[in-house]
């Protein structure tokens, strides 16, 4: 993240932001200034940098970061791979589940509801706890079958991409 507070710098907001993330075991990944900018003082440019973009893991894993030197902002992007994960392509296929919820489902299933014999039996009970206990059951028992679980493949296509082009410096390999 961007806070825009100089982690190169001995201060309370520096110190403060340390000890927030540390608390919750959570560590920079990025060690080297992350924008850099020239000024003018005392009539000649000085060149400043600053180290207030960052990302923070809590992860024993391995994981490599750094920073990409090109001049599209006056903030250099910022990278971390995790666990040798790169950028090249591959498709992964992962199966979800999901539940079909429409229109014409959702009038079947509230007039079964209401129309169910068993409605007039959670109306007798006396014992609220029961009688909750007899509804939650029901519903459940018709949302299953009004709206079932449905799995199907989902494919994760990943464009291969390069960091070729970029001048990559600065960077620092975890070996945890």
């Amino acid at each position: 993240g961007d806070y825009n507070i100089c982690l190169q710098q001995n201060n309370c907001h520096k110190i403060e932001l340390q000890n927030t993330m540390q608390s919750n075991n959570l560590y920079p990944t990025i060690l080297a200034p992350t924008r850099v900018a020239s000024v003018m003082r005392d009539g000649q440019f000085v060149t400043t940098n600053s180290l207030i973009d960052n990302i923070y893991l809590n992860t024993q894993s391995k994981f490599r970061s750094g920073i990409l030197e090109v001049s599209i902002s006056d903030h250099y992007p910022i990278f971390v791979v995790i666990n040798g994960q790169s950028m090249s392509s591959s498709n992964k296929e992962t199966i979800i589940q999901y539940r079909l919820i429409n229109e014409s489902n959702l009038n079947k299933f509230r007039y079964e509801l209401e129309n169910n014999p068993e409605i007039s039996d959670i109306f007798r009970t006396n014992s609220g706890q029961e009688a909750f206990s007899k509804f939650l059951t029901l519903f459940s028992k018709l949302y299953d079958i009004y709206f079932p679980i449905k799995s199907k493949k989902a494919y994760q296509k990943r464009s291969k991409q390069t960091l070729g082009q970029f001048n990559i410096n600065n960077t620092y390999e975890n070996k945890r």
